[in-house]
């Protein structure tokens, strides 16, 4: 296979290329190459994967991925492994890497900011590899070791400087903050985790929560599947004060109060102007009559959608009105 030059694919100076004897281009067996240790992103078996494959049995691998020897023999994949597995479903037994050697904070970066540009990226995966990132430019900052951004694919001539938050922020284009919302939803337990990459808790409301230690968030989720609920923004930030000063919360009193607080404020009633309403009764139609055709109209709504009455609490979110919708952090 007749592959591009180096500089061409990574945007590696040709001088560096030159230079740099220890970056090869190596058509490395499949079972030789493991993947990336604690890999954040999925590889999944969807049309764009099948697209990949399809793609790869009638040009081949047009773009080598990136990988590096092991002390122990064979070689860890950095970035590439949806292309390893199209290869594998193509009945391809090898693919081309460029090969060198990386450490290990060098190799996570790379590997973050090699996957987390893909169009489709779960709020599960932005989380984590972020969490990797940050804490691998700490600990080479830490070290004295500023990231060899000029012998990386794509790097510039200077190492970037800064804090670890502020140089994520500028590859990624998010925000600081985002980008620290996003690092404290690792700290949740696995089944709030999956409600939020699932759209069901608003990205700032699990953000709080995770502030919650892990015995609580385990009492608060069962308390959410028997009431069928999810705390409200405003909730959340109850918990995660009430969880700071480090105040009993095993009491289902206590959540209760919590979750119906507001209620009495929440009751408004919703007031029609009687000319807005009158061009569609019978002038002979008093308030009452007006009324019960209103609630009719309206019961018989609610069946059509499919709402059922759970008893929900004002100001409440319904856990199955979320299934059909995913919040996006902003």
């Amino acid at each position: 296979m007749q592959m591009k030059p180096l500089a061409e694919l990574f945007g590696i100076p040709e001088e560096t290329q030159q230079e740099d004897l220890s970056v090869q281009i190596m058509e490395l067996a499949l079972s030789e190459v493991r993947d990336f240790s604690d890999h954040p992103f999925a590889v999944k078996m969807d049309a764009d994967m099948a697209e990949l494959v399809e793609s790869v049995k009638q040009n081949g691998v047009l773009h080598p991925g990136i990988a590096r020897p092991m002390r122990d023999g064979g070689y860890e994949i950095i970035a590439g492994h949806r292309r390893k597995m199209a290869c594998s479903l193509a009945g391809i037994s090898s693919m081309p890497f460029m090969v060198r050697e990386y450490s290990d904070e060098e190799a996570v970066i790379i590997m973050v900011e090699s996957n987390i540009q893909r169009s489709r990226v779960s709020i599960r995966e932005k989380a984590f590899s972020y969490r990797m990132h940050m804490e691998a430019q700490k600990r080479l900052t830490a070290a004295g070791r500023e990231k060899r951004s000029q012998d990386m694919p794509g790097g510039k001539e200077k190492a970037e400087t800064g804090r670890s938050d502020e140089i994520l922020a500028r590859r990624t284009g998010e925000s600081r903050n985002t980008i620290q919302r996003y690092i404290r939803l690792t700290y949740l337990i696995p089944e709030l985790m999956d409600m939020t990459d699932a759209g069901r808790i608003p990205m700032i409301t699990a953000s709080d929560l995770s502030y919650l230690n892990s015995r609580q968030q385990t009492e608060l989720f069962g308390y959410m599947e028997a009431h069928h609920i999810v705390p409200s923004g405003e909730q959340a930030k109850i918990l995660k004060e009430i969880s700071r000063k480090g105040s009993n919360f095993t009491s289902e009193e206590l959540l209760n109060s919590i979750f119906s607080e507001g209620k009495a404020a929440d009751r408004r009633n919703l007031v029609f102007k009687k000319n807005t309403l009158s061009e569609y009764f019978p002038k002979n139609y008093k308030t009452e009559d007006m009324e019960k055709v209103i609630i009719g109209l309206l019961k018989q709504w609610r069946k059509e959608q499919g709402i059922r009455d759970t008893g929900q609490i004002p100001g409440q979110t319904d856990i199955e009105t979320l299934e059909g919708g995913r919040y996006m952090p902003g």
